[in-house]
């Protein structure tokens, strides 16, 4: 049995701010609010069209990085093809922009690579 100046220590030392193990009413309401609306879906399974796409992303993902070591063109061309896919399947449009940026650089870099062989 803790004696009393013991438990009386514990019993001040723990913040006011703490709000102890539930959260606080507001972060319950958003977290509440986004599963609602959609905004955050765990429970939804991939469709047979994003599963492959996600799996050509990774594939082209692996191409990104090995074309960063190599330099070699080809593997960016396809490698960004690839994520092209995958970030046009899940309709993220700011990165399709930058997929296609990077496409387009290094698809002129590899003509010109060829071009002058």
């Amino acid at each position: 049995m803790a004696e009393w100046s013991n438990a009386l220590v514990l019993k001040t030392s723990v913040l006011q701010g703490t709000g102890g193990s539930n959260p606080s009413f507001s972060a319950t309401n958003i977290n509440n609010y986004m599963k609602k609306s959609k905004i955050i879906d765990r429970d939804r399974q991939l469709t047979t069209r994003e599963r492959l796409a996600t799996r050509i992303g990774y594939l082209g993902a692996g191409l990104l990085i090995a074309a960063q070591w190599t330099l070699e063109p080809g593997l960016f061309v396809i490698g960004f093809t690839c994520v092209t896919i995958q970030v046009t399947v899940r309709r993220q449009w700011n990165l399709v922009i930058l997929q296609l940026n990077g496409l387009a650089a290094w698809t002129v870099h590899f003509i010109n690579q060829l071009n002058s062989q």
